[in-house]
């Protein structure tokens, strides 16, 4: 288990989840030559192209620069402070403002001005 995150999978467990599902890009020639054409990681741009090649309803994507292009190819991006409001809206996150603090006491990086603005669409106090 990761260091301050005992409930969460390791990510080679992450595969026997029953919902998370691994797989190889068909077209690995392509990531090669994105690699070479954009400033993204390899991570990035391999969920770009395997959300294209599987036709993916969503990638969870957070970089700005993953984003533009992901949507410039066609493929619908969501983050995660929207993935964890969509939590919130079925209930399956109960505290949203506590969600949030948890995330950045244990070192997430993401911007506080973003977490405070998903609470104001909420009408909860900032973090």
């Amino acid at each position: 288990m990761e260091p301050g995150c005992p409930d969460l999978p390791r990510p080679e467990q992450a595969g026997q989840s029953g919902w998370i599902h691994i797989a190889r890009l068909a077209n690995s020639a392509q990531l090669s030559t994105w690699r070479s054409q954009y400033s993204l990681g390899a991570g990035e741009l391999s969920t770009i192209l395997l959300a294209k090649e599987i036709q993916a309803d969503m990638a969870l994507i957070d970089e700005r620069g993953a984003r533009l292009l992901a949507q410039s190819e066609g493929v619908p991006v969501l983050g995660t402070v929207g993935l964890i409001e969509l939590g919130y809206r079925r209930g399956e996150v109960a505290d949203l403002r506590l969600t949030y603090q948890t995330m950045l006491a244990q070192g997430a990086y993401i911007n506080k001005q973003i977490l405070n603005q998903s609470l104001a669409g909420f009408n909860l106090p900032p973090v």
